[in-house]
C-alpha cells in the first residue's frame, strides 16, 4: 500500500471535521429525535425501541470491524462515497418502511455507517493527514463535534414538525446524495491512499491483537466501559442531585470538555508521548467521580460530566495516534476498526449493567468507586506498556 501523502490543511480538517459532524445523523440522539412518531406509526412503545438500539449496536460488533479494516485497502476517495451513498440507501429504507423490519434494518444501517463508521473514517485519515504535523493538527476534527449537534437536530425536527417525519429522512438522503457525495470528491484527490496491487495484508487483525495494544486496552476502554452506562441512564441516577437545568449545564459542560481535551490532546502527545497521555487521561473523570462520591451537590453533575468530556475527547483523538506509533500507517484503519468493535462490546454492557442496577435502585458510590479502581489499574498498565515501548525504542536505537 502507498503511503499516505500530506494534503493542504483545509482541506484535510473540512474532510475529518465533515464526517465526524456527518456522524451526528446516525447518532442514537438523533434517531431518537423521532421516536414518538415512530412508536405512533408502527405501535411500539418506548422499551421495544430501546431494544432495538441495543440490538442493533450488538450486530454491528462484526461488521464495523470488517468494514472499518477496508479503509487500509481502498482509496479514501472510494471508501467515503461507498459510505456515503449506502447511508443514503439506509436513510430511504427508514422514510419508506412499511413495516417494523425494514425500519429495524434501516436503522442498523444508519448506526453502523452514520454514527460508527462515518466518525472512524474522518478520525483514521485526520491521524494520517498532514505528515509530521499531524498530531497538533488532528484535534481539529472535534470541529465537527461542534457543528454536527448545532446544525443537524434542529433542522431535522423543524422538517418533522412541517412535513413529517418521513420526508425528514427523504431530505437527509438527498442532502447526502446531492450536498455530500460530491463535496467530498471534490476534497480528496483519487491519490489519497492508493490501494497497491496487493489486497490487505494477510492476517493483519491478528498483528494488530497483540499484546502491544493489549496492555493499552483498558485504559482505552476506560471512558465507553464506565461512562456509556452513567450518561445513558444519568436522567434517573442525577435526580437527587438536581434538576434538569444542572443537567443541562453539565451537557454543555460535557460537550466543551470533549472538544478542549480533543484539540489539546496532540498537543499533549506531541510534548509528552501518546503512550504516556493514555496512561494518564482519564485522571480528570477519575477526580470528577471522587468528587461525586464525597459530596451530592447539584454543582458535582458539572463536574462530573466535565470530566467524562476530558477522557471522551482525549480517547477520540489518542487512540489513532497510539495506533500509528505502535503500527505505523499500514494497519491503522484495521487497528482503529477493531478498538471500535471492542468499544461497542463495552458500551453495550456498561447500559446494560447500570440499567440493571438502576433499576434495582442501589446506591452509586459503588459505582463511583469501582470506576476510580479501575481507572487506576488501567492507567498501571498501560503506564507498563510505555515503559516497555521506551525499552524497544532504546534496543533499537543501540543497534542501530
Amino acid at each position: 500500500m502507498s503511503a499516505a501523502i500530506s494534503v493542504p490543511v483545509w482541506r484535510g480538517v473540512s474532510y475529518s471535521a465533515g464526517m465526524v459532524a456527518l456522524s451526528t445523523l446516525g447518532a442514537a440522539y438523533f434517531v431518537g429525535l423521532f421516536n414518538p412518531f415512530v412508536s405512533e406509526a408502527f405501535g411500539i412503545n418506548q422499551a421495544t425501541l430501546g431494544l432495538i438500539f441495543s440490538v442493533s449496536t450488538i450486530a454491528a460488533v462484526i461488521p464495523m470491524f470488517l468494514i472499518g479494516r477496508l479503509i487500509d485497502a481502498v482509496s479514501l476517495r472510494r471508501y467515503t462515497i461507498g459510505l456515503l451513498l449506502a447511508f443514503a440507501a439506509a436513510c430511504l429504507a427508514i422514510a419508506w418502511s412499511p413495516n417494523l423490519a425494514v425500519f429495524v434494518v434501516g436503522v442498523f444501517f444508519i448506526r453502523l455507517v452514520g454514527d460508527w463508521l462515518f466518525a472512524h473514517a474522518g478520525l483514521t485519515a485526520s491521524a494520517r493527514f498532514f505528515g509530521t504535523t499531524r498530531m497538533r493538527l488532528s484535534g481539529l476534527t472535534a470541529i465537527g463535534y461542534a457543528v454536527g449537534p448545532m446544525v443537524f437536530p434542529g433542522a431535522a425536527l423543524a422538517l418533522t414538525a412541517t412535513y413529517g417525519w418521513r420526508t425528514a429522512w427523504f431530505a437527509i438522503a438527498a442532502f447526502i446524495v446531492i450536498f455530500a457525495v460530491p463535496a467530498c470528491a471534490r476534497l480528496l484527490p483519487s491519490a489519497i491512499f492508493a490501494p497497491s496491487t496487493a489486497h490487505l495484508p494477510p492476517k493483519a487483525s491478528i498483528r494488530v491483537l497483540d499484546r502491544r495494544i493489549l496492555v493499552f486496552l483498558p485504559a482505552l476502554m476506560s471512558a465507553p466501559l464506565v461512562f456509556s452506562g452513567l450518561l445513558f441512564h444519568q436522567s434517573v441516577w442525577s435526580q437527587p442531585r438536581g434538576g434538569a437545568e444542572w443537567l443541562s449545564l453539565g451537557l454543555m459542560a460535557y460537550a466543551a470538555a470533549q472538544m478542549s481535551a480533543m484539540f489539546l490532546a496532540g498537543y499533549l502527545a506531541e510534548r509528552f508521548s501518546v503512550y504516556r497521555i493514555v496512561a494518564f487521561h482519564a485522571l480528570p473523570a477519575a477526580i470528577g467521580l471522587a468528587i461525586c462520591t464525597v459530596w451530592s451537590a447539584p454543582w458535582t453533575l458539572v463536574v462530573y460530566l466535565a470530566g467524562a468530556g476530558v477522557a471522551t475527547g482525549f480517547t477520540l483523538t489518542l487512540t489513532p495516534l497510539l495506533l500509528i506509533g505502535l503500527y505505523g500507517d499500514t494497519n491503522l484503519g484495521a487497528g482503529r476498526a477493531m478498538i471500535q468493535s471492542v468499544t461497542l462490546v463495552c458500551a453495550a454492557v456498561s447500559t446494560t449493567a447500570m440499567g440493571l442496577w438502576v433499576d434495582d435502585d442501589l446506591g452509586m458510590n459503588l459505582v463511583f468507586g469501582a470506576s476510580i479502581a479501575y481507572f487506576a489499574l488501567a492507567s498501571l498498565l498501560a503506564r507498563l506498556g510505555t515503559r516497555e515501548q521506551r525499552r524497544d525504542c532504546q534496543t533499537i536505537r543501540d543497534r542501530v
